[in-house]
């Protein structure tokens, strides 16, 4: 008997190393329905001791549980189960005991949730049990669960009517550390890995970021699609042309008539056309507001009005934009502008002449002044002839 305990924790230990993988579940948290006493403990499976063993039956369903701390990266689940022969029970009906056993990965311990766990063994034939087995479990989760529900009315071929559990040691091999796989967990996952979580066997991901396609997600979403697995489908109101952002779904730039994140607004009300830039006509009957693309009026004009956008008025020509609003003005403006333009220039010209009229009478009255003078000294000379003649 101690010479099969000894060969037994051989094959134990040599099992536990044969590869790189981390034992994730050693001497880590568990649970079980019921257990017989401190002896049965739950905590037994995982203490690396195959000398004690959690042991319970009878219980319908009857489980078992470890908590790995938070979701893991799993490669196989290793069962040694209690050694039969060692304390003289017969394989065969040892083999019977635990017949019918599941092994779950999970992210609950709620049973009543494992349709929606994954399921990584279901024991249907007795022989394939055997003292310790191994299960390669490829997956991830937070709790390993053994089951097993012995349900009523269906003929096992062991006498007790209720499962066993039996458990000397569960060991999970996987990767302690996150954001890793291969034998030895030295491999980087994807950058877009979701979570950073990738099958630890070749580095696949167990889904992407949002935006993100391919096994390893090295691939954007393709155009017209985003976000998580690329299931949503961008508005077709984005523009320039472009698709929109394969992660956000944000749109670089709109359509005519389009505004928002992801250009899936109408234009506020009033306005229509590329940025806003137009007004609806305020002739609208109702005053409704127009449609936001083209700047229609949705009914019809009121009266005196006329035209898809009821910007057409006997001789006026209204057209109700900012836009030709803006042209308008401009064109005021420009006409005062040119007004004011000609006005100082006809002010110039008039004050240059009369500016001019006055320089030639400055300089003309001087030379008259002299004129006179001499003409005044001459008359005044020749009266004085005139006297002295006279006398």
């Amino acid at each position: 008997m101690c010479l099969f305990f000894i060969c037994l924790f051989i094959q134990f230990v040599a099992v536990g190393i044969s590869l790189g993988y981390d034992d994730i579940s050693a001497y880590k948290p568990t649970g079980q329905r019921t257990y017989l006493g401190k002896k049965g403990s739950p905590q037994k499976a995982v203490d690396r001791s195959l000398s004690t063993c959690s042991t319970k039956h009878f219980t319908i369903p009857e489980w078992w549980y470890v908590d790995l701390g938070k979701v893991k990266s799993i490669y196989d689940i290793q069962i040694y189960f209690r050694l039969y022969r060692a304390f003289a029970i017969d394989l065969v009906e040892g083999q019977q005991r635990v017949y019918g056993y599941e092994l779950f990965i999970s992210n609950s311990t709620d049973i009543s949730l494992l349709h929606e766990a994954y399921q990584c063994y279901n024991q249907t034939r007795p022989e394939e049990i055997v003292p310790d087995v191994t299960h390669i479990c490829v997956s991830f989760g937070r709790y390993v669960i053994f089951y097993n529900k012995r349900l009523r009315g269906e003929n096992y071929p062991y006498f007790h009517s209720g499962p066993y559990i039996q458990l000397c040691e569960v060991i999970v091999q996987g990767c302690e550390e996150d954001g890793v796989y291969g034998n030895n967990c030295n491999k980087t996952c994807p950058t877009n890995c979701q979570e950073r979580r990738c099958y630890i066997t070749n580095g696949t991901c167990d889904g992407c970021k949002d935006g993100w396609t391919g096994e390893k997600c090295l691939f954007a979403c393709p155009a017209g699609k985003y976000g998580a697995e690329c299931k949503n489908s961008c508005t077709d109101h984005c523009g320039n042309n472009t698709s929109c952002n394969h992660v956000t779904g944000q749109c670089e730039g709109c359509l005519s008539g389009w505004m928002g994140y992801d250009c899936n607004e109408r234009d506020p009300p009033c306005t229509y056309l590329a940025d806003h830039e137009k007004l609806c006509s305020v002739n609208c009957i109702n005053n409704d507001t127009c449609y936001n693309v083209d700047g229609y009026c949705p009914r019809s004009c009121r009266n005196g009005f006329r035209g898809n956008r009821c910007d057409e008025q006997g001789i006026d020509d209204f057209k109700g934009s900012c836009q030709d609003q803006r042209n308008n003005v401009a064109g005021l403006v420009a006409i005062l502008v040119i007004s004011l333009l000609i006005d100082v220039g006809l002010f110039f010209i008039v004050l240059y002449f009369i500016r001019k009229k006055d320089n030639k009478k400055e300089n003309d009255q001087p030379s008259y002044k002299v004129s006179d003078r001499g003409r005044s000294q001459q008359r005044s000379t020749s009266g004085g002839h005139l006297e002295n003649h006279k006398s």
